[in-house]
């Protein structure tokens, strides 16, 4: 079964680069629509497992979520094999 995985600002590249597939779920534990989010977010993790799912806090690890352009919250990136690819 797939699972979510939190990261940290020194954790996100090694995990986007060492995987094919990774969605990435930029989120702020204040922000109500993430809270709701969350439930959703792990179903979609346990039904997909072949794809690797992260979640990045940016209250906790704002340099990340700055390099990668994410104004609002929560925000959705796609990566393939270390490379942007669509955002949600």
């Amino acid at each position: 079964m797939g699972e979510v995985r939190n990261v940290s600002d020194s954790e996100f590249n090694d995990t986007v680069n060492e995987n094919e597939w990774v969605i990435v779920e930029f989120w702020a534990p204040w922000c109500a629509h993430c809270i709701r989010f969350e439930g959703e977010y792990a179903l979609a993790a346990s039904k997909v497992p072949q794809v690797t799912w992260a979640r990045l806090d940016c209250a906790l690890h704002r340099e990340t979520s700055e390099i990668h352009k994410v104004e609002g919250y929560p925000h959705v990136k796609l990566y393939r094999h270390g490379r942007f690819a669509l955002d949600y």
